[in-house]
Order: structure tokens, then C-alpha cells, then sequence
């Protein structure tokens, strides 16, 4: 990342398609397994998705595990802006959470289906971007709209 990285804000998004419905894989993260913004499939009883943040080594926050999501595929946002955590799936406001993180750590790497002890997500990526802003509701809607 170069200077378009901003420590107070951001809005990472990624549309993902996945090969398997359990298990444990980071489908998004920056740095390490446990640092900033990370969306997992992480549930025995079907596929979810999180999102956590870090600051200085240590978590900050971490979302809700939103589960049994049956769509074959997911449009996912996850945005931090000052205070305040939110995550949209498919054209759902799933998390929203004031007060909970006011910034995270600088990012040097993302990671997109690996984690960085080596384990493969099994899925595709169809697109990914990153804003180095907290995205308005209404543009958080419409881009994961299905």
C-alpha cells in the first residue's frame, strides 16, 4: 500500500464465491492472520462471515459471526470509519457498531483467500477494491447489491 492508505477510515470490498461451506479461511485480511480487517468463513454448521480490526496487536473489535448464508456468492463491504464498524452483505447492513474502534493498523499487505500461515481459502475472487474512505449507506447498498 502506498500513500492512498488512510489509518482513520476505509471501506475494503470484495466479491467472493466460495467452494466450500465450512470450515475455517480468512476470505480478506491485511499483514497477519490477526491483524486489521479480516472477513472469515468460519462456522460448523454452515458458511459466515465476520470482520475484525486491530490496533497496536490487539483486537479491537470483532463483528458478529453473520451465518447461514445460503447465496452462492457474496458482494462483502466492511468499513471502519471513526468510532464505528460496519458490514454489508449482499445488499444488507448486517453489522453497525459505534463506538468500537478508532483506528487500525497500517496496512502493508492484503491478503485475499490466504492466510499467512499458508492456508488456502477455497473460493474465487471476482473483484476487490479499496477505498481510503468510509463509504456513504447508500453506496455501501448499492455496490453489494446482488
Amino acid at each position: 500500500m502506498g500513500n492512498e492508505f488512510n489509518p482513520s477510515e476505509g471501506s475494503f470490498y470484495i466479491e467472493y464465491t466460495p467452494n466450500k461451506l465450512t470450515g475455517v479461511g480468512a476470505i480478506l485480511g491485511t499483514n497477519s492472520d490477526n491483524t486489521n480487517l479480516i472477513l472469515h468463513g468460519d462456522d460448523s454448521a454452515g458458511f459466515g462471515i465476520d470482520t475484525r480490526t486491530v490496533s497496536g496487536g490487539v483486537l479491537t473489535y470483532s463483528s458478529p459471526l453473520i451465518t447461514r448464508l445460503d447465496a452462492p456468492s457474496f458482494k462483502i463491504l466492511s468499513v471502519l470509519e471513526q468510532g464505528r464498524q460496519k458490514l454489508f452483505i449482499n445488499g444488507d447492513k448486517v453489522v453497525d457498531a459505534p463506538n468500537t474502534v478508532t483506528s487500525y493498523e497500517t496496512i502493508s499487505q492484503i491478503r485475499i483467500l490466504r492466510r499467512t500461515n499458508g492456508v488456502i481459502e477455497t473460493g474465487i475472487c471476482k473483484d476487490f477494491r479499496y477505498y481510503p474512505k468510509a463509504l456513504s449507506e447508500s453506496e455501501c447498498l448499492a455496490l453489494t447489491k446482488l
